[in-house]
């Protein structure tokens, strides 16, 4: 290896490179610097350039390692504690969803209190469907008032931010339309007060 390549090899080292991106050239890390029998031939030349080369190799990939996913900190976090630091991730505290280790008890949280900001864009939408006599199963799931196949793309919000929003607003807590279709199940409300 020329002293000019080996000193450009040095340079890259030194700014956090891994060795990977000097000897093996793909798509990601453009074309190879040198091949690794090169370098191998090269540190065997000299030996002390070597010794520096593989120090930096090495820390640069363990920092490399540390950002993939299999060891980032969140998931060495979570395999003891959840993400909040409160619940143990063991036994009956712990679930799976879609592959993931899941702390239920953050889970049950979340469904209990959903952030009710997602209700705002289409609560005039809402009103103005339970005024025609649309029922709650239609807004929240989308099953049709009459009956027939359920189609998501009429769904408005989803049920637990609608009830949420309910417990928390003035202006829908203890109106009838909504609590006696919510409560009773029925599929047609009255007339809301607001209409």
């Amino acid at each position: 290896m020329p002293a000019d390549l080996a000193d450009e090899f040095m340079r890259r080292l030194r700014a956090g490179e891994t060795l990977r991106r000097f000897t093996s050239g793909d798509k990601r890390c453009g074309p190879a610097l040198v091949t690794p029998q090169r370098f191998k031939k090269h540190r065997q030349l000299h030996p002390e350039w070597g010794v520096e080369a593989m120090r930096l190799a090495k820390i640069n990939g363990k920092a490399a390692d540390l950002l993939k996913s299999v060891n980032s900190a969140k998931r060495k976090k979570a395999q003891e504690l959840c993400l909040k630091g409160l619940h143990p991730m063991s036994g009956d505290k712990l679930m799976a969803h879609k592959g993931r280790r899941v702390c239920l008890a953050r889970w049950r949280h979340h469904a209990a209190t959903p952030p009710v900001h997602s209700i705002l864009p289409v609560f005039d939408q809402i009103k103005d469907s339970l005024r025609r006599g649309v029922s709650l199963g239609d807004i929240c799931q989308g099953r049709p008032t009459g009956g027939g196949k359920i189609d998501r793309s009429r769904v408005l919000v989803r049920a637990n931010v609608f009830y949420r929003y309910r417990e928390l607003s003035p202006d829908l807590a203890g109106h009838g339309a909504i609590t006696s279709a919510a409560a009773s199940g029925t599929r047609r409300a009255e007339a809301p007060p607001w209409g």
